[in-house]
């Protein structure tokens, strides 16, 4: 695909990349079709399907992939700013540093959320207000899926990894990237395998999601795919054929969602759901390289939806739980309504209430990473 570094300057630190955003903007959008339609249109509906559309109808039965974007675009966004010098972790101070600034960025929202449907629900167990105030709960198999709001299992991942992302940032300085690379891969891969097996419940439905497949180290790869994605674009290295990575990177995470059909139908074994997630990453580098080279992705509502998307994961969950039926028969449009009002005000007022100006939590009205900086 002849990546160069010589046609392009390392990144500066008043770039911002709006593309990032626009793929999150995708990413939440599939996360919360996949959370509408999981029923009307089941993995492999297509194979059924008397559509024109056929095979890319998988597109649209595999929106859960999002989760695995967030998860690569996380890795990115964290160690870019560590990959182009603007922050290190060689002292005490750093490494405090770098957690105040986590917390203060997943903290807030994550326990306003948490003690709010604790109150509204009314009958939490002294264990699960422990596991959740703890965020331990992904280390469990009873609370992966919190009662209270299902969706907070990806967040749990996210707050356990930037906990031990500093020792992936030694673990490269030591060991380099290559060694790092090989031992990271390898054993998510390895967990991915082993839990597959866990893939079946009772009553022999496949479960896209569990304890084992989607831990920490499961899941793993994606975050360091995007940290390897951040040194390489921080590094200057760019494509000359971003038009065809790009539409190379799509195909592929077609075929992801090709192959997690075939298997979620039962037509490849249950074990190979693990490689859904090598696959996806393939495609996901070929996308972030090619849409980067140019920051060709520019679209203000996407951006937008991808700046909000954090508000937009976890309240679309406390809405589609607590608010039953309306998304789920008929009432998509009001749901919508008020799960955008909701996730502004949150997005403005939890996340980012010490900004200012509402103009810098806005596309395009940043200028690099400002007070609203997603690390």
């Amino acid at each position: 695909m002849n990546l160069t570094k010589s046609e392009a300057k390392p990144t500066s630190s008043n770039e911002h990349l709006a593309a990032l955003d626009v793929l999150r903007g995708l990413a939440i959008i599939g996360v919360i079709w996949h959370h509408f339609s999981d029923k009307l249109l089941p993995a492999g509906w297509w194979m059924q399907a008397e559509a024109p559309i056929g095979i890319f109808g998988s597109a649209l039965s595999n929106g859960w992939l999002g989760v695995n974007l967030f998860f690569i675009l996380s890795g990115f966004v964290l160690y870019l700013p560590f990959a182009d010098g603007r922050r290190a972790i060689s002292a005490r101070k750093d490494l405090l540093g770098f957690y105040k600034r986590r917390a203060k960025r997943l903290l807030p929202l994550y326990f306003f959320s948490v003690f709010l449907l604790f109150g509204l629900v009314g009958h939490s167990t002294v264990e699960s207000v422990f596991f959740l105030s703890t965020l331990t709960f992904t280390f469990t198999k009873s609370y992966f899926h919190p009662e209270i709001n299902w969706v907070l299992w990806s967040l749990g991942i996210e707050v356990w990894f930037s906990l031990i992302f500093p020792l992936v940032i030694f673990s490269v300085k030591r060991f380099g990237w290559n060694r790092t690379a090989l031992i990271i891969l390898s054993a998510s891969l390895l967990i991915r395998l082993f839990g597959a097996g866990c893939s079946s419940t009772g009553s022999g439905v496949i479960s896209i999601l569990n304890p084992i497949k989607d831990s920490l180290i499961g899941r793993l790869d994606d975050f360091f795919i995007g940290m390897m994605l951040a040194h390489l674009h921080a590094r200057g290295f760019r494509t000359t054929h971003s038009p065809l990575l790009l539409i190379v990177g799509l195909l592929v995470w077609m075929c992801a969602g090709v192959y997690s059909d075939f298997i979620l139908t039962r037509h490849l074994p249950i074990w190979s759901i693990a490689f859904t997630n090598s696959i996806f990453q393939i495609g996901t580098c070929l996308i972030v390289l090619a849409a980067l080279s140019r920051n060709c992705l520019k679209f203000w509502v996407l951006e937008l939806l991808g700046m909000m998307c954090y508000s937009l994961y976890i309240w679309h969950g406390v809405l589609m739980t607590h608010l039953s039926p309306f998304p789920h028969t008929g009432g998509k449009t009001k749901f919508i309504v008020i799960l955008l009002i909701v996730s502004w005000i949150s997005y403005r007022y939890i996340e980012f209430g010490h900004v200012k100006q509402v103009s810098e939590l806005l596309p395009r009205a940043r200028i690099g990473f400002t007070k609203s900086d997603p690390t």
